[in-house]
């Protein structure tokens, strides 16, 4: 009965031979001698050699990538990719023949290729581990909690498993507060989910504070299995983008925006029922004749409306298994997609200003893509085709929370069947109904009687009280984070009797937020700083003119940003100006004229 077996082997053996003489071949086409070293070090070193095709066999290696950035020397495993990139000045190190930089060669290769067979278990341990180290500042040992609580739920601990060994979760991340007021997120990009951190503190001593961390480490996880799909959506969006902007003057996204936006609906209620199902899946581990009612009584108590009619009964469309799982069929799939996506903008308060609901929030990615095409293009001809009513969005929503390079106004035709095309643009800037001021008069002319010079009015928010004076000149201008932060810290510590802050970590805490907000709509400088007419937001203006309607502000929620991280905030300053720079230049050469919208936002 064993010959078989290693028949089988024996084959599995020789097709990853194949394999790797096939991955070399390709390596070495680029046309640099030095690549000839990896094969060198692959056929003297067996080791190296094993492990390679070890990974090969186990589906983790694929490619081998060259990385040619001058002065790099690290060689890197990337499991996302399963690529292991070798870099140029590696293989140079070992041209000139000498068996010693052969075998260090091998020996860098063989550290990253050995990283190819890691287990599960191990994945997730290092995932862990990195987390335990960057945590030092969370009090009561948060990092073992967190292993403590993983392991509370068979289910979720199953799929954080799978999600590490398919490098889909790279990593974890707590935070004190978590961008467009979102109780958890995962970011495709770096394959990173975060929680928050008060969860964590309080997961010891009270139970929902557990149960939430667990059903938000459910939901994340669902979507990092997901990522994979995800990617692939949005790339199918961008191409069609594309493809619109290159077949004539009239752009229509409708059916293309329909389409992604399905999508995410989608994944936000499987995602979901990842949630419910950690949940369960804990209640069975510790109780295996558990009943619906022990899961509800288990489910932190801002998710049962989610899912539950009654402490008995679940709602409208929800089967459970008899595991008292929600499988992720279309039946459930689509109630959550009404329970939860369909949740209105008060209930799900997502975005920069918590006033979106989830359809508006995937949205704003989708329309800041579309621009972004379209600059590229820079077709002076082409006109933004959206049916905002099919997709049940609001001109106005958008407007209040988008954000693009310039800060300025995009056009774009309203269209909807049966109806007169309608020309409008969405337009970021905020607007402000300053006090009104004396007229302006200008000097007489000839002796004649004087012209009064109109001064226009702002719109919406109207500031209670300008609070501080202009600051000399323009103050510090730099668009690096520390220039707009030290600017709207003095404007805060100079009036910060009037908003009531009196701890210098929460000034600081908000000046940074202010700073946040004032680099993500564009300023370069804050020189003013207004109250809005609730005594709730901070509204900084760029300008020395507080009058002028269309001077650049944004708006900021002061108990949000005494809260806030300052670290935080200057890593997404950071963030924005690096995915921006960019754009900006390419939005300069852009030909576009935008006028002034009838009245006004991103993700």
């Amino acid at each position: 009965m064993s010959e078989p077996v290693r028949n089988v082997e024996s084959r599995q053996q020789s097709d990853a031979k194949k394999k790797l003489q096939e991955m070399l071949e390709t390596f070495e086409s680029q046309g640099m001698p030095e690549t000839k070293n990896l094969r060198k070090a692959i056929a003297e070193d067996e080791s190296l050699r094993n492990n390679i095709l070890n990974a090969i066999e186990k589906g983790k290696l694929e490619t081998f990538s060259l990385e040619v950035t001058q002065h790099l020397t690290k060689n890197e495993y990337q499991l996302e990719s399963k690529t292991l990139v070798v870099s140029q000045n590696s293989l140079k190190a070992a041209d000139g023949g000498n068996p010693s930089d052969l075998r260090e060669l091998a020996n860098t290769v063989n550290q990253q290729a050995a990283k190819a067979l890691l287990t599960p278990e191990q994945r997730l341990d290092g995932i862990l581990d990195a987390f335990e180290s960057g945590q030092k500042p969370i009090k009561g040992k948060p990092d073992e909690r967190l292993r403590n609580l993983i392991d509370e739920s068979p289910l979720l601990k199953a799929q954080m498993l799978k999600a590490a060994d398919n490098g889909d979760l790279g990593g974890l991340i707590a935070a004190s507060k978590i961008k467009d007021n979102a109780g958890g997120s995962y970011h495709r990009s770096d394959r990173t989910i975060t929680i928050k951190s008060d969860l964590l503190e309080k997961s010891g001593s009270e139970k929902d504070a557990k149960a939430q961390l667990i059903f938000d480490l459910g939901h994340e996880t669902t979507h990092a299995r997901n990522r994979g799909n995800l990617n692939r959506y949005r790339d199918e969006f961008d191409q069609e983008v594309a493809r619109i902007i290159k077949s004539g003057d009239k752009h229509d996204f409708t059916a293309a925006m329909d389409k992604y936006l399905d999508q995410h609906k989608r994944s936000e209620a499987e995602a979901h029922l990842g949630g419910f199902n950690a949940i369960a899946s804990m209640v069975r581990e510790n109780k295996p004749n558990a009943t619906l009612g022990d899961v509800y009584d288990a489910m932190p108590e801002g998710r049962r409306d989610d899912f539950f009619a009654s402490r008995t009964k679940l709602k409208d469309g929800l089967k459970h298994d008899s595991n008292l799982m929600l499988p992720a069929n279309n039946a459930n799939i689509t109630a959550m997609e009404t329970y939860y996506y369909g949740k209105s903008k008060d209930d799900a308060r997502l975005g920069p200003k918590g006033n979106l609901d989830y359809n508006h929030f995937y949205a704003l990615e989708l329309i800041t893509e579309i621009y972004s095409q379209e600059a590229k293009a820079a077709n002076p001809n082409a006109s933004v085709r959206i049916n905002m009513k099919k997709l049940e969005l609001d001109e106005k929503s958008i407007e209040d929370n988008i954000s693009f390079p310039d800060n300025k106004p995009r056009p774009y035709v309203k269209i909807e069947d049966g109806k007169k095309d309608e020309p409008t643009n969405f337009d970021p800037r905020i607007k402000v109904d300053l006090p009104k001021q004396p007229k302006p008069v200008a000097k007489s002319k000839n002796g004649g009687p004087s012209d009064g010079m109109d001064e226009p009015d702002g719109t919406l928010l109207e500031p209670r009280e300008l609070v501080s004076g202009k600051m000399p000149g323009r103050g510090l201008s730099d668009a690096t984070g520390m220039g707009l932060f030290d600017a709207a810290l003095r404007l805060i510590e100079k009036d910060a009797d009037k908003f009531g802050i009196k701890d210098e970590e929460q000034r600081r805490n908000l000046a940074g937020a202010v700073a946040e907000s004032a680099a993500h709509s564009g300023m370069k400088s804050i020189d003013q700083i207004a109250l809005g007419t609730d005594g709730k937001n901070l509204i900084p203006i760029e300008g020395r003119d507080p009058f002028a309607p269309w001077v650049n502000r944004s708006a900021v929620d002061i108990q949000q940003g005494k809260q806030q991280n300052l670290e935080q905030s200057f890593a997404s300053i950071e963030r924005h100006q690096q995915q921006q720079t960019m754009l900006d230049a390419q939005v300069s050469m852009s030909k576009e004229e935008p006028g002034m919208s009838r009245g006004a936002r991103t993700l």
